[in-house]
């Protein structure tokens, strides 16, 4: 169907020929001019075809050319077919790809998450809070001891530095009631 032939005496007339042959002797033998070899052609309605020309022989003597012909419009066709079915496949697969991506980070990186959520509501009165190693993936461990231990340390310099204040506090205290007295009976004297 997309086929055809053309076969050539060695006197260059012609012998036999397809209907659906789309060139003519002259342009068959001006594409391949020894009939040896093959090329890509396309004709005036910009159908594409590919050409091949060999010479027959008949006991090693010359004795005719055979040019064949094949139009390619189906098989560029298909090809576009294949391209545009692979194009609607990886868009298709990129999206599952990168849903999946999503869901399963999010599913590991939940517990990152949770301890994130638990770190933020810890306040400065609330330094006594822990976070459970036992609760998180071993690979989170080191992490919330670590941070245990930053709480643990927190917590000791909150405390001393809230008994510093009340011993500071206590200590002003005192001299300053003690020159307070001594001034309102001063005055009382006057």
């Amino acid at each position: 169907d997309s086929a055809s032939a053309m076969l050539v005496s060695k006197d260059k007339e012609i012998i036999a020929l397809s209907t659906a042959f789309p060139l003519t002797l002259k342009e068959a033998f001006s594409l391949i001019p020894e009939g040896n070899r093959r090329v890509f052609w396309h004709d005036q309605k910009g159908l594409r075809y590919i050409i091949g020309g060999a010479k027959i022989y008949n006991d090693n003597e010359p004795n005719g050319y055979v040019f064949a012909a094949r139009n390619l419009e189906k098989d560029y066709k298909k090809m576009n077919n294949i391209f545009i079915i692979s194009l609607w496949v990886s868009l298709f697969t990129s999206f599952i790809t990168a849903v999946l991506s999503f869901v399963f980070s999010s599913i590991t990186l939940s517990p990152i998450i949770s301890i994130s959520s638990y770190i933020k509501s810890i306040k400065s009165n609330d330094l006594h809070k822990r976070l459970n190693p036992e609760e998180w993936p071993a690979e989170i461990r080191p992490v919330a001891n670590s941070f245990n231990e930053m709480l643990t340390s927190l917590e000791d310099n909150f405390t001393r530095l809230n008994q510093f204040s009340s011993d500071l506090a206590h200590e002003l205290r005192t001299p300053i009631h003690q020159m307070k007295i001594a001034i309102e009976v001063t005055l009382s004297k006057e």
